[in-house]
């Protein structure tokens, strides 16, 4: 009888209670404004109780920010345990990013359900993160945000790149170099046991200063696959024209996969100058230039 009576009066959800709402718990907030908070709310009867309960079962620092939302009354013990473990109350849904997505491609993945999603913004942050944003099948909150995507998003990609670190210092060429070249390399290659390959030969353009003459940055800023291409997309003077200028494009055309990146850090060496790919992906290669006219009349009819 007495616990019925403390539960009625401390424990169980406040007459004013009303399901379907929210709260925030702010990044940083202590407990003790968290207990306040929750209390002004109408969501836990006794802030006192609460914060008690809490530090006797658990540390201020488990507290987990974030919304939640309340479908339901719930008691304090209810509510205390859902701010420990992060129980948001909110649908998590799977995205799946490609390997070879652009950042421009990646907020179509969000539906209307994301209801704090905004693509804008997202394609906002994301210019400059074009390359960093690794392609990988993520569970995310409904009301996750553009931000916390790509904060998600690009702390995968330093987890994922991480272990690479000594053996990026030692190629000699920089980070951005090589996330650059992988890019390219996730578009040019479809296989990985192309990718190395291919890597080599346009590093090896690269070091003895000839253009790398890819078609891939043109879907960039073009949206044109290769064989829509024009003969003046070919001469059009751009910074993403690998015909027309040398060196490697001024930023990462896609966000590659970790098959392109280890490809861009361990080039395959060979004899071989040039490649083309037909229609279904397969890469012929020679290494001279008349072996890949060979090639282009004999794979690709011209």
């Amino acid at each position: 009888g007495i616990f019925l009576i403390l539960y009625g009066i401390f424990i169980s959800p406040p007459k004013d209670f009303t399901k379907g709402t929210a709260f925030i718990i702010k990044g940083g907030a202590t407990l003790s404004q968290v207990s306040s908070d929750l209390s002004s709310a109408g969501i836990v009867r006794s802030p006192r109780l609460f914060k008690l309960f809490l530090l006797s079962t658990f540390n201020q620092d488990d507290l987990i920010s974030g919304e939640y939302l309340l479908h339901s009354k719930q008691n304090m013990f209810t509510i205390a345990r859902r701010v420990i473990r992060g129980n948001f109350g909110f649908d998590v849904k799977r995205i799946i990013i490609l390997e070879g997505s652009a950042s421009h491609d990646i907020p179509k993945l969000f539906d209307s359900s994301f209801v704090h999603f905004v693509e804008e913004d997202f394609i906002n942050l994301a210019s400059l993160k074009e390359g960093y944003l690794f392609p990988d099948t993520y569970f995310f909150y409904t009301t996750v945000k553009a931000e916390n995507v790509i904060d998600i998003l690009t702390k995968t990609f330093e987890d994922k790149i991480y272990p690479f670190t000594e053996d990026i210092k030692n190629s000699k060429r920089s980070l951005k170099d090589i996330v650059i070249m992988a890019s390219i390399v996730e578009r040019e290659a479809l296989h990985d046991e192309d990718r190395a390959l291919v890597s080599g030969v346009l590093w090896k353009r690269i070091d003895i200063g000839m253009a790398l003459q890819v078609d891939a940055p043109f879907a960039y800023v073009s949206n044109k696959s290769t064989y829509e291409l024009t003969t003046e997309d070919l001469r059009a003077d751009s910074p993403y024209n690998t015909y027309t200028r040398r060196g490697l494009p001024p930023t990462p055309i896609s966000n590659p996969g970790l098959s392109s990146i280890k490809a861009s850090i361990f080039p395959e060496k060979s004899n071989y100058l040039y490649y083309l790919s037909d229609k279904k992906g397969t890469i012929y290669y020679a290494e001279t230039f008349e072996g890949h006219k060979q090639n282009r009349l004999k794979y690709l009819g011209k």
